[in-house]
């Protein structure tokens, strides 16, 4: 499933503010420190892929893999333990990056991402410290134009409602979600999801980083589409370490398509 403008190229994901307000790493990356995480991707119709993903003691993402497609993703972080800059090469050449911009409280404002040629910058606004809206901007001709604006609703720190407009003026598509009571374990991760080539963007998308907890699912409601739906199951090893997620999207009359992902450490 696709959230319209959640999953256009900036993707994320995949896979938290406290009220918005930034950490220097995910509540579970602690569990990851100085290792090297291996994520087997499948779907209904497609072919497996494998990533690896790299941690540094302090649990900060050092790098990720992709094993089957050789694509590497690269990090780079500021002073403050934010992470500004990814850049993705494959065969050693460089191909898209995204861009991430914080305030001094260590909340993210700006992200610019490049994907297949096209440019998409997004702006995020707070009230009283928390996400409130965003407005995405896209390249036309080389000016930069407004193209969407959203708005969000949060509650104890993670986004139950997601309303998108459209500046033209078109009918606004809404989004609901549930969380499970368990920290997200995929706040750095879903930044690296911004082309969609680690999968399951159902999770893994730039929203997931603003949420203290684990998606369980997510219904959406459209004027011009039909309904669709996704849930979440999670399984954890003994150290509550996710070690597999199964991700069921439900769209209007068609089968229901499964994701899953098999974690190891």
């Amino acid at each position: 499933m696709k959230i319209s403008k959640l999953t256009t190229p900036l993707c994320l994901c995949l896979i938290c503010f406290l009220a918005c307000k930034k950490s220097s790493t995910s509540p579970n990356q602690q569990q990851s420190s100085g290792k090297t995480v291996r994520i087997q991707s499948s779907a209904t119709h497609l072919l497996n892929l494998v990533f690896l993903v790299n941690y540094d003691q302090p649990g900060n993402i050092t790098s990720v893999n992709d094993s089957i497609e050789g694509i590497v993703y690269t990090p780079t972080y500021d002073n403050a333990g934010n992470l500004v800059r990814i850049l993705q090469t494959k065969g050693g050449l460089a191909a898209d990056s995204a861009l991430y911009m914080y305030n001094a409280q260590g909340q993210m404002t700006e992200s610019v991402t490049s994907y297949l040629y096209t440019v998409e910058m997004i702006k995020f606004y707070y009230s009283a410290g928390i996400l409130a809206a965003d407005s995405t901007y896209a390249y036309d001709a080389g000016a930069l134009t407004e193209s969407s604006y959203e708005t969000y609703q949060m509650t104890n720190g993670d986004i139950t409602l997601f309303q998108q407009g459209i500046v033209a003026g078109v009918a606004s598509d809404s989004t609901t979600f549930t969380y499970t009571s368990s920290p997200n374990p995929f706040k750095q991760l879903s930044l690296f999801n911004w082309t969609q080539g680690l999968e399951n963007d159902n999770i893994l998308v730039q929203y997931a980083f603003f949420n203290q907890h684990a998606i369980a699912g997510f219904s959406n409601s459209s004027p011009t589409i039909e309904a669709q739906s996704v849930t979440a199951t999670y399984t954890y090893n003994s150290s509550n370490q996710v070690t597999g997620v199964q991700t069921t999207e439900n769209e209007g009359s068609t089968n229901p398509m499964n994701f899953y992902w098999v974690i190891s450490y």
